[in-house]
């Protein structure tokens, strides 16, 4: 889910290498910052230990398609919210805002938080989001590594498996 609205804008290109009438071209792009939503139960996976790759893979996005060939774009998360839980429900998916100035932040979730819809022992808020969120109660760290990594301790314990090297 992008963050901010597409208006059409255009970028102008040109191919490497020999040049020809189709030399230049345009391309519409769509600069936003994008959130996604995962909902992972442990039993629904073949072999438990698992979760700690797809957890890892999360924080870790690297190929996409597109205009990555020419331009370099880091597609790794800058921010990340994960809730380790026995509730079916995640209740927090898409939970980050942003401001007309580029700023960012996750209200609805503090609002979640504060009427007792999630627990926040059952959040690790990692990265940039995670800067004033301290007194909530979750689990906050300055970086996404940091809380997948808290979080996968966790987890290890919780479904006794090994928790692997990091």
């Amino acid at each position: 889910m992008s963050m901010i609205p597409f208006t059409g804008d255009i970028t102008f290109n040109a191919v490497s290498g020999v040049k020809g009438r189709n030399s230049l071209y345009a391309t519409e792009i769509h600069a936003t910052r994008y959130q996604y939503g995962f909902a992972l139960t442990p039993d629904s996976l073949k072999d438990k230990s698992r979760i700690h790759p797809v957890l890892d893979g999360l924080i870790s996005i690297g190929e996409v398609a597109g205009n990555h060939a020419r331009f370099l774009y880091d597609f790794s998360p800058e921010s990340i919210v994960l809730r380790w839980t026995h509730d079916f429900s995640p209740r927090f998916l898409y939970c980050f805002e942003q401001d007309e100035l580029g700023n960012l932040s996750v209200s609805n979730l503090v609002r979640q938080v504060e009427v007792g819809d999630i627990d926040p022992k059952e959040l690790w808020i990692g990265g940039l989001i995670s800067q004033g969120l301290e007194d909530l109660g979750a689990n906050v760290f300055p970086g996404v590594k940091s809380a997948v990594k808290a979080l996968k301790q966790v987890i290890a314990e919780d479904l006794q498996l090994s928790s692997g090297s990091d």
